[in-house]
């Protein structure tokens, strides 16, 4: 199966911690768990050129691709939330985890979505257009729903 992942507030960062550089409890467990029973994983981060630095940046400080077993070449990154629709048709995505509901809008309504720990107002502006999508509060449920 082939899967796309978030990196900001879905991997990078707790939602309500002020310290946006911790890794999400259980991610790098989750995704090495996913990559061990051969999924392909993809990370696709909307970022702006300042952020997509410091994203490479904490990767590599974090050791996320040695400790995960995801490839490197599988980062992608946009300059819109809308973009990654674009990336998951692409790379034929049959899942997606985000924390943002906007970005699910834009994916088509087949792939199966993962909606971790998402903000209450962009969930509230986005929930009738969301196809597919499983709300979770972090990645042990993930885990549980997938393993």
């Amino acid at each position: 199966m082939n899967i796309g992942i978030d990196i900001g507030w879905t991997i990078k960062g707790i939602r309500g911690d002020s310290d946006k550089n911790k890794i999400a409890p259980n991610s790098f467990k989750v995704i090495s768990e996913l990559v061990k029973r051969g999924d392909n994983v993809y990370m696709i981060s909307k970022c702006n050129s300042r952020q997509k630095e410091e994203v490479e940046r904490w990767l590599s400080y974090v050791n996320f691709f040695n400790l995960t077993g995801v490839k490197s070449e599988n980062l992608y990154f946009c300059f819109e939330r809308r973009d990654k629709g674009i990336f998951v048709k692409a790379l034929n995505i049959q899942l997606m985890i985000d924390d943002r509901a906007e970005v699910m809008t834009h994916i088509l309504p087949t792939v199966i979505k993962f909606l971790i720990n998402p903000e209450t107002d962009d969930y509230d502006r986005h929930s009738k257009q969301l196809w597919n999508c499983k709300v979770v509060a972090n990645w042990l449920e993930i885990e549980r729903a997938l393993f």
